[in-house]
């Protein structure tokens, strides 16, 4: 933690010459949790969010060297112009800017790289100070907000002595960094007095020692509320593990029509796919009463299956297979790609089919997701699905927390629920075990989501905030917590979600594949001669592989972006 903020300043330094004028408000969340057994992570490999012990010889201080130069990626990795290799001793790590300012999000950013090392360093500290003193600690989380605010307008400043910065060249005066840290303390043995000298220990932690004396650093604990006596929060029956967090990025849903946008949740560099999911979308909430609505022409995939749900607006659906149908709130539009189909996504001419709000405003909200195929039926036909809202079964009743004190109703969008009977509807094929629900969930109201052995479950935020997991994970608007029960003992599990305001969330996951998958653009194969192929029709618009699509002229079919050979 102490070479971060080194590598932040460096990283900085080398990415851009510019200064980052508007404001940034980023989140981190840093946890090292101890399970009871011995062993990080309870079988001695690394805990949630890949937590390690650390060595009582990291205590000390030492010289630091750090190194940082720019790069350009590889061939299966995105280059960007501030994309920064950084060598710290034996570590390695890339270093970039996000979209929206002119990066490529492969790595982290100045910023997170300083908000890293100070939660990192603050969880050290604890856990240090708590084994000297023989403190009953289990586990630590640190949630951090950095933003940037003028001297007069922080309340926290109020009483600091802080240093006087100068105005700038035009005589403004500038804004100050505050970083707010929350704290959580994991142990069921902890005393009044024990949170209290761990909370004065945390603003000892060296690095918090040097940003105090150019930025603000407020600190709270966060109440922790019992997972034994309290079956609200959490689930202590679930021996699943958080494998990561994920906040999407949004990104523009077609290349030369920006002003439609996306939160892209995977794949994720951390994450590429959960269960067969390789690909998940998020757009909306967005009034296309005006104009402005999803507009993607004809395009070619493979190796896949889409699925596209939404929950308010209107979508006309048009492929190769002959296929044309509008899709509405609650409706499963399921589209097998198998060894070629050809599709568009028409929001415009949909507009038609929205009624208006209280407000006048017709509003376009859902989800698209791609599954992967088997690798048996990645060379079968195209096929077309369409599964109405009554084909999608209520499974509140089964999904229903042990304590709430608000509504729910949730739906199963596709596949299997957990170890029960319940499946959706229709004619959708069961090629591989998966599942997605619809969870829409009042302040307050608890679900348990079941989810089957060696299965993952990703439990992504539409609208509200809700805490999930037995970690208590808080998950905002375009979040991401995913689960993994692969190194479960073959158990099942299941993993309860608070709503902390009325919310919409979406549960997906299954059996993970047997073999990666390889994505190029809108094609995905489990081998890179499928990709390669496929690019080449669609350049030369080989109409035997990748056929015309229904009732559309085509003449705004989108071309393929030059072809990146795949490693492996």
């Amino acid at each position: 933690p102490h070479m971060l903020p080194l590598l932040a300043r460096a990283a900085a330094l080398s990415s851009s010459s510019r200064a980052l004028s508007a404001p940034l408000r980023l989140r981190l969340a840093v946890s090292r949790r101890l399970w009871a057994g011995g062993g990080h992570g309870g079988h001695g490999g690394p805990g949630p969010l890949g937590s390690f012990p650390v060595p009582a010889r990291a205590a000390g201080l030492r010289p630091f060297s750090v190194l940082v130069s720019t790069e350009e990626g590889d061939h299966d990795e995105v280059s960007t112009k501030f994309r920064n290799r950084v060598k710290a001793g034996r570590h390695t790590l890339v270093a970039d800017e996000p979209e929206n300012l002119g990066g490529g999000d492969s790595g982290m950013s100045p910023y997170e790289l300083l908000l890293s090392s100070l939660g990192a360093c603050t969880s050290m500290t604890l856990k240090m100070y708590a084994e000297r003193k023989g403190i009953a600690l289990e586990g630590v989380c640190v949630q951090l907000d950095h933003e940037k605010v003028y001297l007069k307008d922080c309340e926290e400043c109020v009483g600091l002595e802080l240093p006087n910065p100068p105005k700038d060249k035009k005589g403004r005066e500038p804004k100050i960094d505050v970083i707010h840290r929350v704290i959580t303390l994991h142990g069921s043995k902890l005393t009044k007095g024990d949170r209290e000298n761990l909370l004065r220990i945390a603003n000892l932690c060296p690095v918090h020692k040097t940003l105090e004396a150019s930025s603000v650093v407020t600190t709270k604990l966060k109440e922790e509320v019992e997972e034994k006596t309290d079956p609200t929060v959490g689930d202590t029956r679930s021996n699943a593990q958080l494998e990561t967090l994920i906040h999407a990025k949004s990104h523009a849903l077609v290349a030369d029509k920006p002003a439609f946008t996306v939160r892209r949740v995977f794949p994720y560099r951390l994450k590429r796919a959960v269960g067969p999911f390789v690909f998940a979308d998020h757009f909306g909430p967005v009034d296309v009463s005006t104009g402005g609505s999803m507009d993607v022409g004809p395009h070619p995939h493979i190796g896949i299956s889409t699925l596209t749900y939404l929950f308010s607006g209107a979508i006309i659906h048009r492929d190769s297979t002959g296929a044309e149908a509008v899709i509405r709130p609650g409706e499963v539009n399921w589209m097998v790609a198998g060894n070629g189909v050809v599709h568009s996504e028409r929001g415009e001419e949909a507009v038609q089919h929205i009624p208006a709000d209280m407000n006048g405003r017709k509003m376009l909200h859902g989800m698209q997701c791609w599954v992967a195929l088997p690798k048996e039926k990645e060379t079968g036909n195209a096929e077309f699905h369409h599964l109405d809202i009554g084909d999608l079964p209520d499974v509140s009743d089964l999904v229903q927390g042990p304590v709430s004190h608000g509504g729910h109703r949730v739906r199963l969008v596709v596949g299997k629920l957990g170890n029960t009977n319940v499946t959706t509807g229709g004619s959708i094929p069961d090629y591989w075990p998966m599942f997605m629900a619809d969870a829409e969930m009042e302040c307050e109201s608890v679900i348990e989501f079941p989810v089957a052995k060696d299965h993952e479950l990703a439990v992504y935020v539409a609208e509200g905030r809700v805490e999930a997991g037995p970690e208590k994970s808080v998950l905002d608007v375009g979040e991401c917590a995913v689960y993994s029960g692969v190194n479960n003992k073959g158990s099942d599990f299941s993993i309860q979600i608070k709503a902390s305001e009325d919310a919409r969330v979406v549960l997906f996951g299954g059996l993970p594949l047997p073999e990666p998958r390889r994505m190029f653009w809108n094609f995905v194969a489990s081998e890179p001669k499928l990709i390669e192929e496929a690019a080449s029709a669609w350049e030369a618009m080989d109409r035997t592989k990748f056929p015309e699509v229904v009732n559309e002229d085509n003449k705004d079919s989108i071309p393929c972006p030059p072809y990146r050979r795949i490693k492996g």
